[in-house]
């Protein structure tokens, strides 16, 4: 290797012990700086994702008032000592929940390890609704969601021991791998063999098609 200067050219050993350090040292200094950069990115885009969720005052803000509810909710319904009430209970939480948004798949952001929903809200600190997914055949179902479907409430109303055979639970986890994000705060499944229901149901799914 040449080391030019304005004076003199001198040759170096690239072999030497002592230039190869010097080469490792620096490389390890560039590698520790592309690490500071990358943190200090990670924070920059956390500050800015704080900010925008404070800042807006929309309804999918509230989602992260969600966290609370659920879990109370959640505890209200395992107490509940009959289907009737708990179904009850899912009829006003359908209800209740219906002002609130349900996010899309998250977004990864360029920290790496973090994600963001489409909506610019930090997903670690905010919930998700929980689901409801009622079956009316095989293979067949329709999520509860009166702020995506409102045209459902007939069917809301309706959920009672005579119209709904059996209810199930996914928790959040489980929830996930089948409706990604969404699921997070998992998912009660709701299956009925009631015929008229079932009429009422596929009436709504048609209209709806139109």
């Amino acid at each position: 290797m040449n080391y030019k200067n304005p004076l003199f050219v001198v040759r170096i050993n690239t072999n030497s012990p002592v230039i190869f350090s010097y080469m490792l040292v620096k490389q390890r200094i560039s590698y520790s700086q592309n690490i500071v950069h990358r943190i200090r990115q990670c924070i920059y885009t956390a500050l800015i994702l704080y900010a925008i969720g404070s800042a807006a005052q929309t309804k999918v803000v509230d989602t992260c008032a969600l966290t609370g509810p659920n879990t109370a909710w959640k505890k209200l319904y395992t107490n509940a000592n009959s289907k009737a009430i708990q179904l009850q209970l899912i009829q006003e939480k359908i209800k209740k929940d219906s002002m609130y948004h349900t996010s899309e798949v998250p977004l990864p952001i360029p920290c790496g390890f973090a994600r963001a929903t489409q909506n610019n809200l930090p997903a670690e600190i905010c919930a998700v609704k929980i689901l409801f997914s009622l079956q009316y055949a095989k293979g067949k179902t329709i999520l509860l969601d009166l702020n995506k479907n409102p045209e459902y409430s007939p069917l809301v109303s309706k959920l009672n021991s005579e119209n709904i055979e059996s209810i199930s639970y996914y928790d959040g986890s489980r929830a996930k791998s089948i409706y990604g994000y969404n699921g997070a705060s998992g998912v009660f499944f709701l299956a009925t063999k009631n015929k008229e229901y079932i009429k009422e149901i596929q009436r709504l799914i048609l209209n709806k098609s139109k």
